[in-house]
């Protein structure tokens, strides 16, 4: 009697723990709607010429430096030159949004780049297991004054060549 006892205290854990330990899925369609909103105030519309790009990571490891590396998809380490094409790659459908079909891991770094006004946006984005869509609306501001700020967990970067004291231009570059 006591082995047929412990018998089915085996099992019954065996059947417990098989039931618990179902595997979590990471694969989520990730959807970004890219607005515009030309003036302070002005109305948004659905921003066209815009592209993304992402990599598996953080920001804490990753950064964008320029616009050129936002337009190419192209990401710098934070501890030294070492540079990281995109993973991922996401262009506009005929709505306007931007469409990543499958993310495979938890975190990633993402990047948004608005070719017509030369703006780019880039955040730590993370997705929850089991979750099998995430739609994100940003806004890209071309009437800010200034060249970086931070917008709904997006860093913002604006490359508006700036006037200097000696008469030339120059642009913006983002921190590592």
């Amino acid at each position: 009697m006591r082995t047929v006892k412990h018998t089915l205290y085996v099992l019954l854990t065996a059947i417990l723990l098989t039931a618990g330990c179902k595997s979590a899925k990471t694969d989520c369609r990730y959807e970004i709607l890219p607005y515009r909103q030309v003036e302070k105030g002005g109305p948004l519309t659905i921003a066209d010429s815009v592209v993304a790009y992402a990599i598996y990571g953080d920001t804490s490891q990753w950064s964008v430096l320029s616009y050129e590396d936002a337009a190419a998809g192209v990401f710098t380490s934070r501890y030294g030159s070492q540079t990281r094409n995109a993973d991922l790659m996401a262009e506009q459908d005929s709505a306007g949004w931007l469409v990543f079909p499958s993310l495979q891991q938890l975190k990633m770094v993402m990047v948004v780049c608005d070719r017509a006004d030369t703006i780019f946006a880039w955040r730590q984005s993370s997705i929850e297991e089991n979750l099998p869509y995430l739609n994100v609306k940003m806004c890209f501001q071309p009437w800010q004054t200034d060249s970086t700020f931070l917008y709904a967990k997006w860093n913002m970067v604006l490359f508006h060549p700036r006037s200097t004291s000696s008469g030339s231009t120059e642009t913006p570059t983002t921190e590592p």
